[in-house]
C-alpha cells in the first residue's frame, strides 16, 4: 500500500496544473435529492476548499465504479468543469488512498474509533 501511495504521488503526470473551489467531503451523505433522485443540494460545506478536484470525485468511484466515473467527468466537462487527460487515473489514485487519509484525520481527532478503523483500513494493528 505504501508503494502505491508513494508511486501516486511521485507521479507528476497525474496531478493538474490548476485548482478548483471543491467541497471536500462529497459523498452520498452530503447530497440531498428531490423524490425522483434529481439533486437538489449539498450540504456540510466545513471542508471546502481550493484543491485537486479529483477529490471531490473519489467518493463517487468508490461507490459507483470506474464506467460511472468516467459518465461523471464527461458530464463535468460537458457542463464546462475544466478537466485535464489524467483526471480518470488520478481519481482511481486518490480513492485508493482513502485510508491513508482516514489515517490523518484519526490522528487529528484523536478519537479512538477513528484510529482503531483507520488501523482495520490500512492493515495495521
Amino acid at each position: 500500500m505504501e508503494r502505491r501511495y508513494q508511486k501516486w504521488l511521485d507521479n507528476d503526470a497525474l496531478w493538474p496544473n490548476f485548482t478548483k473551489f471543491i467541497h471536500g467531503d462529497l459523498y452520498a451523505g452530503h447530497v440531498l435529492t428531490h423524490a425522483n433522485g434529481n439533486v437538489c443540494g449539498i450540504i456540510d460545506w466545513s471542508t471546502a476548499q481550493t484543491s485537486d478536484i479529483s477529490q471531490d470525485f473519489s467518493g463517487h468511484v468508490t461507490v459507483f465504479g470506474e464506467e460511472s466515473l468516467k459518465s461523471l467527468i464527461s458530464a463535468y466537462e460537458e457542463q464546462g468543469g475544466k478537466i485535464w487527460d489524467k483526471i480518470f487515473e488520478q481519481t482511481v489514485e486518490r480513492a485508493a488512498a482513502a485510508p491513508l487519509a482516514y489515517g490523518f484525520f484519526a490522528l487529528e481527532t484523536q478519537d479512538e474509533v477513528h484510529i482503531n478503523g483507520a488501523k482495520v483500513q490500512l492493515g495495521v494493528g
